[in-house]
């Protein structure tokens, strides 16, 4: 078996929450003994960064990587127009040099983990995608300028053409198949498979300097969806009854501007900590010593930090929002609604007062380590390729 993986659309890392997703499922194909049967497609500064043999710590050496090349006539024509090069380039990858290297692989099955909108979904060969969430769809033109809207029906059209052709489509929770089956009526509900993130967390500890206890922890990137305002609107409402530092741990996006307006206006700053680009360990350490681990989000294909919280031991309160229950499997500490800061200024209090045993979160700790174990979901994934391949 011959699998292609299409990984162009990460630039020099796997710190994202969808390169965290493919990162995990080579981890488990690992296990399987199955990664020399998987040529990943990369950038080459991802390659540089990452898959270099240069790399004393060079992860998955078995597995065979093809660098995309990038032109230099290209390079020099987009050279400098930063807005312009990062869809640019991705679409002149996939749809000039993409072609070529696969005649060169000539793979059984083409394998795209994102459902990215360069992506040149090849009808020459079978193909897998996986459709994380419908986010586009459930928080439509936010920016509202006719760019943005049109970007918009180039996607809708992308994933229309993705769910026609492909072999099968791959989600992350029955909340997605569902969203995809209420967005675009018609698709055959049988050609979608669900089949949950991996969730690898290597229990490695470094203690974050400037970080003092006791303090409760939030981790995601400041987006409109992530409804961190609700819960600085809750700590505020609770703050001075107890000595608790808020600790938000994420990349800055479009809701910084907001998150800080607000720390700003009602005197937080000496109480609030914003923090970002730290090391898995420190962020480990973040998990396994804060008090409660809270996930507000309104919007979730899957969820994986209030997991991650949870396989590291934490408390963990979270909102009922999209996939979260069912990703939580209803084993954790909920609040709702999930905008309601006095509800969820209620429920920290409650958990602080009244913390989950100890042994209770051992038990939930367990649960997740088995139902996300790496071998498990690559084992899923594999499994569905060789069914595609031996009935294409």
């Amino acid at each position: 078996m011959k699998i292609a993986v299409n990984l162009l659309y990460l630039e020099d890392n796997t710190k994202s929450g969808v390169g965290k997703h493919i990162e995990d499922i080579l981890t488990g194909l690992e296990k399987l003994k199955a990664l020399d049967e998987f040529y990943l497609i990369v950038q080459k500064k991802l390659y540089d960064n990452y898959f270099c043999p240069a790399n004393a710590e060079r992860p998955f050496k078995n597995v065979h990587i093809v660098i995309c090349p990038e032109g230099r006539l290209f390079k020099s024509a987009i050279n400098g127009i930063k807005r312009v090069e990062y869809i640019a380039r991705r679409l002149y990858l996939n749809r000039f040099v993409m072609p070529v290297l696969l005649k060169d692989i000539d793979p059984d099955l083409m394998f795209y983990p994102f459902n990215d909108s360069t992506n040149n979904t090849s009808i020459k060969y079978p193909f897998v995608s996986v459709i994380h969430d419908l986010f586009y769809k459930n928080f439509p033109n936010r920016k509202k300028t006719f760019l943005s809207k049109l970007y918009a029906v180039y996607v809708d059209f992308k994933h229309r053409r993705m769910l026609e052709k492909a072999s099968k489509i791959v989600v992350l929770s029955e909340f997605v198949k569902s969203d995809i089956l209420k967005y675009f009526p018609g698709t055959n509900s049988d050609n979608i498979v669900v089949i949950p993130n991996a969730v690898v967390m290597s229990g490695n500890t470094t203690a974050h300097d400037g970080i003092k206890t006791p303090f409760l922890l939030c981790v995601s990137e400041h987006g409109i969806h992530k409804n961190h305002l609700t819960l600085l609107k809750a700590y505020n409402i609770i703050k001075n009854k107890m000595p608790h530092r808020l600790v938000l741990l994420g990349d800055k996006k479009e809701e910084t501007t907001v998150i800080l307006k607000y720390i700003d206006e009602n005197g937080l700053g000496n109480k609030v900590d914003l923090i970002s680009n730290i090391s898995d360990p420190e962020r480990n350490w973040l998990y396994q010593n804060t008090d409660l681990f809270i996930s507000p989000s309104l919007h979730e294909g899957f969820g994986r930090t209030p997991i991650e919280a949870a396989i590291l031991g934490a408390m963990v309160l979270t909102s009922r929002e999209t996939s979260l229950p069912e990703s939580t499997c209803e084993i954790l500490d909920y609040y709702e609604p999930a905008t309601d800061e006095n509800a969820l200024a209620d429920k920290i209090s409650e958990l602080l007062a009244h913390p989950t045993p100890v042994e209770r979160r051992g038990k939930i700790a367990k649960t997740f380590r088995e139902l996300y174990d790496p071998a498990r979901i690559a084992g899923l994934y594999y499994d569905l390729f060789h069914i595609i391949i031996r009935d294409t």
